[in-house]
């Protein structure tokens, strides 16, 4: 998608990154408001498609980040890669990847998802 015509609005849901395992307490709202954001990307790709604007959420799990070397110890971390399908947790750099991938021509005609980048937790 180029041209005059075209925008691209991204419903980026990083609060509400998926969590391999229970949530603590203190992430249940961040992670249902991620849902909301992510849910609703469909819907809003509907309504402006016809614009040739694509709508699309990013919804990243249990990231290796400062935040949550902060808040988790080095054991709760490892526990929650194992956890998890991939037997790892994603880097930063590993969401930026799906992000570009999303703004580069060869997703010109995915619109309406919620790409969850979570190491296969969400199938569990």
């Amino acid at each position: 998608m180029s041209g005059p015509g075209c925008a691209w609005w991204w419903a980026w849901s990083w609060v509400g990154a998926q969590l391999c395992g229970p949530a603590p307490n203190h992430r249940r709202s961040p992670r249902a408001t991620g849902r909301a954001t992510a849910s609703s990307s469909g819907g809003t790709s509907i309504t402006v498609s016809r614009a040739d604007v694509r709508v699309n959420a990013v919804s990243p799990g249990f990231t290796d980040t400062d935040l949550n070397t902060g808040l988790f110890t080095a054991s709760q971390i490892r526990e929650r890669a194992e956890a998890a399908p991939l037997d790892r947790i994603d880097d930063p750099a590993g969401v930026t990847d799906e992000v570009v991938f999303l703004l580069d021509a060869a997703s010109d005609v995915v619109t309406g998802q919620n790409l969850q980048v979570d190491g296969g937790c969400h199938v569990q």
